[in-house]
């Protein structure tokens, strides 16, 4: 086995008598360790054995979770400040944050476009939970990689394997836990994980009323609170609950991401300031609650088929046809 000419200037574990020889390297054990400054040893798979417990105590012990990431975060500063460049932590922590940010609206979008059956499946936990974190992963690794001066394209590997890991460790979690699969270890029911999931998700309701006239009216729902807007001749009403002074003869309901939920409240705040302002105001053939109703779901990309009708030469968007469209929608 090979020595160093010169020895070792410090003694790192002066009680294990492996490193009392300060011409050996690692302990002499090179294939275990690893030596990155030459003042301290690391094991190699270190980081790697906790990186993986992590995500198995994430569904095990959910309480414990916390602390198995802060010690992976401890270790990944530890290798950083050893190998001399504590600039490739925080190039991780940075980029993993700014693209975190990104996969977690990523993955809400794709969820709005499942059903729900599906969401609460493993394949489906499995397909949100790997989009968020994967690309949080790319985000750590390259900003790790450009922090720690490594070139585009070695960057790039680094990202790939982040992405490759935070991937595989968001499907596992999200997977078992929209599968319903913990719930004998968190004393859950399905059903109860379920209701939890649907107090996180953004919701945009439409609901119609037949009759003459009939009434249209919103509701969005968020963090299990529902407020209800309907357009009315006096002007925008604003309810708690699902129901606009009236019960519903038929309603459906779309599954949104935050994006979505602030651009109808976006536009909410202007038939709001246009109706106070005197720039708009209730019409039966150009302003009636329907098309509120129908421009709210615009917003979301909702496209709403033609509910016109002509009545004594009149002609308006109506409540009725929006109600028998409501009706014929997939369940």
């Amino acid at each position: 086995m090979g020595r160093f000419i010169t020895a070792d200037p410090t003694i790192q574990h002066p009680y294990d008598p492996q490193t009392l020889n300060r011409y050996s390297y690692c302990r002499n054990n090179p294939l275990k360790y690893t030596d990155p400054t030459g003042y301290g040893c690391l094991k190699k798979f270190c980081r790697s054995i906790v990186s993986i417990v992590t995500p198995i105590v994430s569904i095990i012990a959910p309480p414990v979770a916390p602390a198995m990431m802060a010690i992976n975060t401890a270790i990944g500063a530890t290798t950083a400040i050893e190998l001399g460049n504590p600039l490739s932590f925080v190039g991780a922590v940075v980029g993993g944050a700014v693209f975190g940010g990104v996969g977690k609206s990523l993955a809400s979008s794709i969820a709005s476009t499942m059903t729900k059956s599906f969401t609460n499946s493993f394949i489906g936990g499995a397909i949100i939970g790997s989009v968020e974190f994967g690309i949080a992963g790319f985000g750590a690794g390259l900003g790790a990689g450009l922090a720690s001066g490594q070139s585009f394209p070695q960057a790039l590997k680094s990202a790939g394997i982040g992405a490759g890991f935070g991937a595989a460790t968001g499907a596992i979690i999200e997977g078992s836990y929209m599968a319903g699969w913990q719930n004998s270890m968190h004393g859950l029911s399905k059903e109860e994980i379920a209701q939890a999931q649907a107090k996180r998700q953004y919701r945009f309701h439409m609901s119609a009323k037949r009759g003459i006239p009939g009434h249209a009216w919103i509701t969005l729902e968020h963090n299990g609170k529902a407020t209800s807007y309907g357009y009315w001749p006096e002007g925008l009403s604003e309810k708690a609950g699902f129901y606009d002074g009236m019960l519903p003869d038929a309603t459906h309901a779309w599954t949104i991401n935050k994006s979505q939920y602030n651009n109808v409240m976006s536009y909410v705040g202007n038939v709001r300031t246009q109706t106070n302002n005197g720039s708009m105001s209730w019409t039966l053939t150009t302003n009636n609650c329907t098309d509120f109703a129908v421009g709210a779901a615009r917003q979301i990309g909702i496209s709403v088929p033609d509910v016109t009708t002509n009545t004594y030469g009149i002609t308006y968007s109506d409540p009725n046809k929006l109600a028998d469209w409501l009706d014929n929608l997939p369940r």
